[in-house]
């Protein structure tokens, strides 16, 4: 993450480079997987800000399957983020990423990639209709 992260000061001028996009790509990936395996859950929140700032610099017609994974992958960091932390607000973003990654129009060759907004997508709504969990103590 260190490499990435000096990568992306060395190319952190306007005009960016798409080589930015794609470091921040992989930044927020790394993240996401550190958020999963040894937390804390504020790795989620750097992984969905990285995923974010590569989504700024990628155009969803011209990189239409990259822009697309990566609105999925920003609604799974902002899920897992709400479901460790119980933030509704959070969960709605991720809602909201999973709906723009569904509206991109793929081609058949990319398929997989909508299968996973829909996964994602139903679960945060399923998630966003469950009741809380009960508190301690039962009451």
């Amino acid at each position: 993450m260190a490499a990435c992260r000096a990568s992306l000061e060395e190319l952190n001028t306007k005009p960016r480079h798409v080589l930015w996009a794609m470091i921040q790509y992989t930044l927020a990936h790394s993240l996401g997987l550190l958020g999963e395996r040894i937390g804390p859950p504020s790795r989620f929140r750097e992984a969905a800000d990285a995923f974010r700032a590569s989504l700024e610099e990628r155009d969803p017609v011209r990189e239409a399957p990259v822009y697309s994974l990566t609105q999925v992958n920003l609604g799974t960091s902002l899920r897992l983020l709400a479901e460790a932390t119980g933030d509704v607000p959070t969960l709605d973003e991720a809602i909201e990423a999973y709906r723009a990654a569904l509206g991109v129009p793929l081609p058949a060759e990319h398929a997989a990639i909508h299968a996973q907004a829909t996964e994602g997508l139903t679960a945060s709504i399923s998630l966003r209709s469950a009741p809380p969990p009960a508190s301690p103590g039962g009451n």
